[in-house]
């Protein structure tokens, strides 16, 4: 497969520099996207070293894909991370003596004391512990998520994925930093939150009147996400010529 992967990539080679990865996309996509237990693959990483993300659906999944494509494409790192499709929930079958126990209630001695990771419901879902039901004021309210955002617009149609917190969630709030010796995507949840987005994949046809409207669309769609991304935040670089590849955002301490 890694082979299958390169040899979609030699168009490329007699090139004086490297193609995007957009481009290398557009050319290893379909065939990365057509293996079992791949959800999506989009562009990511920062734009000193952009990154080819490969979202999957399971640890099994993750570690055959990566037999399959190895480490990069025309010079470009995978990123593989386990993302169940957001709505879905996986779990465990419970043997048929579980089935008939009632789960104990979890004391407030069991609750934790301090702020962690554990906090967020991203965080919970990618180190694999138990959902927890939220509420307040008395209503059962919807966890962190990592949301695919679709969109159709005046210059078209657009989609991308971000995190969505809820508004007392600690990493949101900035309560907690981003761990010393955290992984790729811990370090993209805290420092990014979003993905670039794409034009109109979602849409069974697309009518596009301008590139200009297009990129206002994404610019204000993810302008208007950014605070459940992070509380506070705002754009140091937002042009809107690249739809996010290169957009970063700051805390500012006034």
């Amino acid at each position: 497969m890694a082979k299958l992967i390169l040899g979609a990539l030699l168009a490329f080679t007699s090139q004086d520099q490297r193609p995007s990865v957009q481009d290398v996309i557009k050319e290893v996509g379909p065939t990365i996207r057509a293996l079992e237990g791949v959800i999506d693959v989009t562009a990511g990483g920062t734009p000193e070293e952009p990154r080819i993300m490969v979202r999957v659906a399971s640890e099994e999944a993750k570690t055959a894909v990566r037999e399959k494509i190895g480490a990069a494409a025309s010079g470009y790192k995978f990123f593989l991370y386990v993302a169940p499709t957001p709505g879905q929930t996986v779990v465990a079958p419970a043997t048929p003596a579980e089935a008939t126990k009632t789960p104990p209630r979890k004391t407030d001695a069991e609750k934790p004391t301090e702020t962690s990771l554990e906090d967020c419901d991203i965080f919970r879902d990618y180190l694999k512990l138990k959902p927890v039901i939220r509420h307040k004021d008395g209503k059962t309210i919807d966890g962190c998520q990592l949301l695919r955002r679709s969109r159709v617009g005046g210059g078209g149609g657009h989609a991308f994925w971000y995190t969505r917190h809820r508004f007392d969630c600690p990493v949101r709030t900035g309560k907690i930093a981003k761990p010393a010796k955290a992984d790729e995507y811990t370090t993209w949840v805290f420092t990014r939150g979003f993905l670039p987005a794409a034009s109109g994949s979602f849409l069974v046809f697309e009518l596009k009147g301008s590139d200009k409207l297009w990129f206002d669309g994404v610019k204000d769609d993810l302008t208007a996400l950014l605070p459940f991304i992070r509380e506070g935040a705002r754009w140091v670089k937002a042009d809107k010529e690249d739809a996010g590849v290169g957009w970063t955002w700051e805390v500012r301490k006034d």
